[in-house]
């Protein structure tokens, strides 16, 4: 189906006053419950009008995650100008990522929750989360390598400490794993990391 084009001047407010509805409506209810004609109503624009920009509901929740899951599924990549990738600092930013992402899921986890199983109910939808994760990487990656960091496999490092860190704050948070000693296992985690970067930091 064609996209009919905008022809009004604020179309781009119009398209992202629904894009911003409908990632709000991913937030707080399941996939199956939200509607176009919800997203419509609550935007104050028409359905004739939302087809002007999107083709289906699918394609307004590829648009929605693609440009507003940042802040709570990629807290280190909306936090970035936050950390300093330096090499005498490296533990120090290990662990700013650590609790940047502790703090932010906390705080949104119902929200975390509904996103993410959206993302897992369509490839389309996982392939989206990847390329922001990979966004996230070349970002961490191109300013360590303005720190002079050494390269030797740096992306992949920096890709298994972006997975370390999820899978631990997904178990601690929204799996609600409760460890003996929550703050003896996250320092097990830093210096797992630590050894990880310091081929990087020589």
């Amino acid at each position: 189906m064609s996209k009919r084009i905008p022809q009004k001047i604020n179309s781009i407010e119009k398209k992202e006053r629904l894009a911003e509805t409908c990632y709000y409506l991913a937030c707080q209810t399941p996939y199956e419950s939200i509607t176009i004609s919800e997203i419509c109503d609550r935007a104050k624009v028409s359905v004739g009008t939302f087809y002007s920009y999107f083709d289906s509901k699918s394609d307004i929740i590829k648009y929605s995650i693609m440009n507003y899951s940042k802040p709570i599924l990629f807290p280190i990549y909306n936090n970035i100008n936050l950390l300093k990738f330096k090499k005498n600092t490296v533990i120090k930013t290990i662990t700013k990522m650590i609790n940047i992402s502790i703090d932010t899921i906390s705080m949104t986890k119902s929200s975390y929750k509904n996103i993410l199983s959206i993302i897992l109910s369509s490839d389309e939808y996982l392939e989206i989360y990847k390329q922001l994760l990979n966004e996230e990487l070349n970002i961490i990656y191109n300013k360590c390598i303005q720190n002079t960091f050494t390269d030797n496999n740096l992306k992949e490092t920096i890709n298994i400490t972006q997975n370390m860190i999820n899978n631990f704050v997904f178990d601690y948070i929204i799996k609600n794993i409760n460890y003996i000693d929550f703050e003896s296992q996250k320092t097990l985690l830093e210096k797992h990391l630590l050894l990880l970067w310091e081929k990087h930091t020589k």
